[in-house]
């Protein structure tokens, strides 16, 4: 399957992932005796993000190379679904069941490994078709995921996650380092699409060597 098969899928997750980062949100709630309703309107929607995500994902599964690459996203695929239903959920507003808010926890939990797991498959398809300054990049990318994301967001969910099951709030403020705390979480964020898009670029002038696997 040549590499240029990867160009459509990558533009997807790029415009998919977009998508979902940029909110513009307008929501409409009321509460009648204790109980909150109400829809949640996004311009840049959320489920459309998810959904353009999950089909550049389905594409470029069908790439078949040695090793992992294939269970790692097929992994992403699964997790990707799950937020396209969440995403789903998003628009309607509603007091969530504690069960509800425990499985989304878990599954912010799961996102973030599938995230780790994206960038190595990435990594493994730039190197399978030699795309060499791609690869270094996702492997770049993958590394402040980890640092930035996944280990300190992931201590944050489970905190969450475990004030959930005991049923006691779970207090957290950064105060004034909310600024700088946030601009370090772009970072991955914006080497992730920095990864994307010259892979993309990459395999769009991979020479007719490069392009077969």
């Amino acid at each position: 399957m040549p590499i240029s098969q990867a160009i459509l899928p990558l533009r997807l997750v790029f415009w998919g992932g977009l998508l979902c980062v940029l909110d513009f949100t307008f929501s409409y709630s009321t509460t009648v005796n204790g109980h909150t309703s109400g829809v949640r309107f996004d311009i840049l929607n959320d489920l459309l993000g998810m959904l353009l995500l999950t089909f550049g994902v389905y594409r470029l599964k069908q790439f078949d190379l040695d090793g992992k690459y294939r269970d790692y996203m097929r992994i992403v695929l699964v997790v990707s679904m799950i937020n396209c239903v969440i995403a789903l959920m998003d628009h309607f507003v509603f007091s969530r069941p504690t069960l509800l808010s425990v499985g989304e926890q878990l599954v912010s939990i799961v996102t973030l490994v599938a995230t780790v797991l994206f960038c190595t498959a990435m990594m493994q398809l730039a190197q399978a078709y030699a795309l060499h300054r791609s690869a270094e990049s996702w492997q770049f990318t993958r590394l402040l995921v980890i640092v930035i994301w996944a280990i300190p967001f992931g201590l944050l969910y489970l905190s969450t996650l475990g004030a959930l099951v005991v049923g006691e709030s779970f207090p957290f403020s950064i105060g004034l380092l909310v600024i700088p705390v946030l601009l370090a979480m772009l970072v991955p964020l914006v080497h992730l699409f920095i990864s994307t898009s010259r892979m993309k670029r990459e395999a769009q002038h991979a020479s007719p060597l490069e392009q077969a696997y």
